[in-house]
């Protein structure tokens, strides 16, 4: 199934960005957001985007943005446990 979301950072003037982003990735719940792994690959090799509400709120790419990752999902899950 695929989902959409839009692109923020969309703009008319720029050809190379799409208004909305497109996956069959499965989402991964992470607190109120969802995570989509929209661009698969090896860990450190792929782009993470986080969702809210329809809209794309962040991009994680590569080892550095896996482990942003990593810490928004201990995060997440501490804050959940309370």
């Amino acid at each position: 199934m695929t989902t959409t979301y839009r692109n923020p950072w969309h703009h008319p003037a720029h050809g190379y960005d799409p208004v909305v982003y497109m996956t069959d990735a499965r989402a991964v719940p992470l607190g109120e957001f969802l995570m989509y792994q929209r661009i698969p690959g090896k860990p450190g090799r792929c782009c993470w985007d986080v969702v809210k509400d329809g809209v794309c709120i962040a991009q994680r790419a590569g080892r550095p943005g896996e482990d942003q990752l990593g810490v928004f999902r201990a995060s997440a899950t501490a804050i959940a446990a309370r």
